[in-house]
């Protein structure tokens, strides 16, 4: 599924920044991995970050995601 895959194309001093705000997602949630959130996945670790960056700040959030998979297929015809 395309758009589930992503990458961060941020400059490398953001890189950094976003590195380190991943290492406390993953820790928060308690999430271990040693693979890079960069990619492929990126717009997903982006949203578990931000939730914790909510949870952090006394703010109650969840996250939820819904998929519809071999659902409408947009008529390229359009008519009005």
């Amino acid at each position: 599924m395309k758009e589930l895959k992503s990458s961060c194309g941020a400059s490398d001093g953001s890189r950094k920044f976003i590195e380190s705000t991943f290492e406390a997602t993953r820790n928060r949630f308690g999430i271990h991995t040693s693979k890079s959130w960069l990619e492929p996945y990126y717009q997903l670790a982006n949203r578990l970050t931000f939730a914790h960056f909510l949870l952090e700040n006394k703010i109650k959030a969840s996250l939820l995601y819904i998929y519809f998979l071999n659902g409408w297929i947009k008529d390229t015809k359009e008519t009005f």
